[in-house]
């Protein structure tokens, strides 16, 4: 018997709001926020685990596979998304990290237990980077200021086996300028 297929979903916010903490102008956020995207879906398609792989959006995504969120706010449209589609292994992955490379995303997987989670922390350990889910069709969606800590409370309050795993391209993310500066001035993924 073979395992099911991986869902990945790339929850992004393109347009003017794309990447709004960066002080930057909004096409040049807009480009950089599309590019980290493309990376992500590469990285993605490079698992022969995966399956599905949609971007969550508040608008078309013209070219890419994606599915138009009708809420508003991250983990409101994560829930939706996921009563529609019932998928039983999910990836959620949150598409801003220029360091990004596909055995990020394998180590990731391979750490998640069946009926269990895996989280990818942000390298100050307060935020969630990515979350993989096999089988828990209701573990609660709590990305945002610290997160880590959220989804350990959620993990811990159902009984879920939630392994942290800390990998250098999925704990690099961009959220500031100064992220960004890092970055591109060589400190990229150590």
């Amino acid at each position: 018997m073979s395992e099911s297929p991986w869902s990945v979903w790339l929850p992004f916010r393109g347009g003017a709001h794309a990447k709004s903490r960066l002080d930057l102008p909004s096409d040049q956020r807009q480009k950089l926020a599309r590019e980290w995207l493309e990376r992500a879906l590469q990285a993605c398609r490079q698992l022969p685990r995966v399956g599905e792989v949609l971007v969550l959006s508040t608008t078309e995504m013209e070219g890419m596979p994606h599915r138009v969120q009708r809420v508003a706010g991250l983990n409101p449209a994560l829930e939706e998304a996921r009563a529609a589609l019932q998928p039983v292994r999910l990836l959620v992955l949150l598409p801003d990290l220029p360091c990004l490379q596909a055995d990020d995303l394998e180590a990731l997987l391979s750490a998640c237990p069946i009926g269990g989670a895996s989280l990818a922390p942000d390298r100050h350990g307060q935020g969630s980077n990515a979350l993989a889910l096999d089988g828990v069709p209701d573990f609660p969606f709590r990305f945002g200021l610290e997160s880590c800590v959220a989804h350990t409370r959620a993990a811990a309050s159902l009984g879920v086996d939630l392994r942290t795993v800390h990998v250098p391209g999925l704990a690099r993310d961009v959220d500031t300028l100064d992220d960004l500066k890092q970055i591109c001035a060589g400190v990229r993924c150590e």
